[in-house]
């Protein structure tokens, strides 16, 4: 028994190390996706100044399918290199053609440091069928 006492201590602290090790290579919590309608894509665009609408698809959707007026363009595999055109103070709205690749760039626009970002649901594909103007 005596053995047993002296050691419990440092049994002890071993498990202490071994759970705080565990415990910081758990992947941290998921930021929260926020989705909102093409309408309110659309009223955030017209009445907030600092709202952007980011369409992330290809330069050839965006001129055959057409886009939302006041939409930007930066293709969903060119953002990680272009993020210096965005301005992290700004509501950043991203849309694609069905929502697929908006949550792809909406994620990446996050762990990069934008704090103000929500995803369009339906993407183009929902804003036109919403009957919402389209260039």
């Amino acid at each position: 028994m005596p053995v047993i006492r002296r050691r419990f201590p440092l049994i002890l602290l071993g498990m202490l190390v071994i759970l705080l090790a565990v415990a910081s290579c758990a992947p941290a919590a998921a930021e929260a996706r926020t989705v909102i309608t093409p309408q309110e894509a659309q009223s955030r665009l017209q009445n907030d100044g600092h709202a952007v609408l980011l369409d992330v698809r290809t330069p050839q959707e965006w001129q055959n399918d057409g886009h939302a007026p006041g939409a930007i363009l930066i293709p969903g595999t060119e953002l990680a290199a272009r993020l210096n055109e965005l301005n992290r103070d700004d509501a950043i709205m991203v849309i694609c053609r069905s929502g697929n690749r908006s949550q792809a760039a909406a994620a990446l626009l996050r762990q990069s440091g934008f704090r103000n970002v929500v995803e369009v649901d339906g993407g183009m594909r929902r804003w036109a069928a919403d009957g919402l103007p389209v260039e």
